[in-house]
């Protein structure tokens, strides 16, 4: 009979895998890039898709260590995380440098495959044709309005801040859904959190690699996409999905005339501000009510 595990060294490793090694691949993959590959004089484009390389392998490093490297196609749809992360990754890195119609065509072409992957065992075994417009098309028009958000804020300053932003959103699915029911899902929703993190201390040593369009929309396209499975697949509570759906929409501070020309901790300490209110409104309702925890 094999000794039984200690529990305290089954929580250490748990918890590598969730934080500390997406945190890691994340920030190597941003630091080697930006001392050794992509130096300043690189092209923009090159140098801000390093960045959304970099928690793409993050988060699949983290959630295939949890979870182990499954068959692909992905038998249940929680499986496809890595891979939208990666895809976001590869269609939203070549489209930057295309233009706003070339990122809008891959953004739509993202969210469109989301939805198909995540939805398909409604799409084709339970939703009449109707029933599946009226999800369907709404999803897509919100979900794809965020990405359009996060694109948005492209500009020519560099707003070190916006990891951290990232880091927030993910944090509010993450403790969203493990709250409200499935352990699994808000681990992977913590790995992608630790690996925005790594960015973000990895940007402290090599700023000029970009945190644009790229980067916001492999993170958005994953955080859409935990949401998704929270609704349908864990039935978390509406209110606190919908709560934790409004954090990354901080991004339209932004767009506030002069905001971008302020103090990055100024800047910094508003987005972030405004980002965590919807999280702790959710948390607060989240405390009032039992948690009934799954794996799934």
């Amino acid at each position: 009979m094999s000794p039984q595990a200690d529990p305290n060294t089954i929580i250490m490793v748990t918890l590598f895998k969730i934080a500390a090694l997406p945190l890691l691949v994340a920030g190597l993959v941003t630091l080697l890039s930006g001392k050794w590959v992509l130096t300043p004089e690189k092209p923009p484009f090159l140098r801000q898709g390093a960045t959304a390389l970099a928690a793409a392998l993050g988060f699949s490093a983290g959630y295939w260590a949890l979870n182990g490297f499954n068959e692909f196609p992905p038998l249940l749809v929680q499986h496809w995380f890595p891979y939208f992360a990666l895809a976001g990754f590869v269609l939203l890195s070549g489209a930057a440098r295309l233009g706003l119609i070339a990122e809008g065509i891959a953004m739509a072409l993202l969210v469109a495959g989301c939805l198909f992957l995540k939805l398909r065992p409604y799409i084709m075994n339970q939703w009449e044709t109707a029933e599946a417009a009226a999800y369907l098309v709404p999803l897509f028009g919100v979900w794809l309005l965020l990405l359009f958000v996060g694109r948005g804020v492209v500009s020519d300053k560099n707003l070190p801040e916006i990891p951290l932003l990232l880091v927030i959103a993910m944090t509010a699915a993450s403790l969203v859904i493990v709250m409200d029911g499935s352990a699994s899902i808000g681990q992977a929703a913590g790995s992608m959190a630790a690996a925005c993190g790594g960015i973000f201390l990895a940007r402290l040593l090599v700023p000029h690699l970009g945190v644009g369009a790229p980067l916001r929309g492999t993170v958005l396209i994953v955080f859409g996409a935990m949401l998704l499975n929270g609704y349908f697949y864990v039935e978390a509570g509406h209110t606190t999905l919908i709560l934790a759906a409004l954090v990354p929409f901080a991004l339209l501070v932004y767009w506030v005339p002069g905001v971008k020309d302020w103090a990055v901790w100024k800047r910094g300490a508003l987005v972030c501000g405004v980002a965590l209110l919807p999280l702790v409104i959710a948390l607060v309702i989240l405390a009032t009510k039992p948690v009934e925890s799954s794996y799934y």
